[in-house]
């Protein structure tokens, strides 16, 4: 049964956004979704958010099934996986 918030070690992410702006990747105040994580062992859970002016009904009309901030948040999180966040994020 998922408990939530997992029991796990909370990352801090004040920093996150500027430390990706300092590795040249600049998110916008629409693509900063990943509001808190948590780390147990090998697994990382965290939470996205959409922010408050997102249109989750026009991008549903359009085919999708999860709005693609939420997906882009979650891709984000992956660079709380390596060291020295040297992860590979899709960017273009």
């Amino acid at each position: 049964q998922l408990v939530w918030p997992p029991e796990g070690e909370p990352l801090a992410l004040d920093e996150f956004y500027s430390h990706m702006g300092l590795a040249g990747l600049t998110y916008g105040p629409q693509f900063q979704g990943l509001k808190k994580a948590w780390k147990q062992a090998e697994d990382l859970w965290v939470e996205v958010e959409l922010p408050p002016d997102a249109s989750v009904a026009a991008t549903l009309g359009k085919g999708f099934s999860l709005h693609p901030i939420l997906c882009d948040s979650v891709f984000q999180s992956l660079d709380l996986l390596t060291p020295d966040h040297e992860m590979t994020l899709p960017f273009h």
